[in-house]
């Protein structure tokens, strides 16, 4: 009985100090206001998406993207691959161009470089956005899903 008692002790402890850990976290997020955005790759794919990010981090009111980096409050970099092919081995005059991405995003504090967020990109399995060119669909779904990550992870509500 005894050990059980420990073992339950243990358990609440480590609980307890995980969600200490993940306040903080939030708190470190939270404490940034100005971002700059760095290099998310050496395409002209990652560089519409690098824009696109721009413009939502701007739009929420909560954060404002600066073009020093020594004006930040953190530095967003990462890895972004947007590939373009043709479905079912079809020619290029066919309209079965589909469009995938993958990314990897990391949120940096500017004075220190200690790593405050990250986020894989996973595309949604369904897209509601039909009237969109399937690229412009998936550089928007990147750059709304990498601006959403931040804000819920630094404990903002939703818009």
């Amino acid at each position: 009985m005894k050990n059980l008692f420990l073992l339950l002790m243990a358990t609440f402890a480590l609980a307890g100090y995980a969600d200490a850990q993940k306040d903080e976290s939030v708190l470190k997020l939270r404490a940034v206001k100005k971002i700059f955005v760095g290099e998310l790759g050496r395409t002209d794919n990652a560089d519409i998406v690098r824009e696109k990010i721009k413009q939502r981090l701007n739009r929420t009111g909560v954060f404002s993207v600066v073009e020093r980096k020594s004006e930040a409050d953190a530095v967003l970099t990462g890895t972004v691959v947007i590939e373009k092919y043709f479905e079912d081995g079809s020619d290029c005059r066919s309209n079965d161009l589909k469009t995938e991405a993958v990314g990897f995003f990391y949120l940096r504090a500017a004075a220190t470089d200690e790593l405050l967020w990250s986020y894989e990109y996973q595309p949604k399995a369904f897209d509601f956005a039909f009237y969109a060119h399937e690229a412009e669909r998936v550089y928007n779904r990147v750059a709304e899903s990498v601006v959403e990550k931040i804000r819920k992870d630094a404990g903002y509500k939703d818009k």
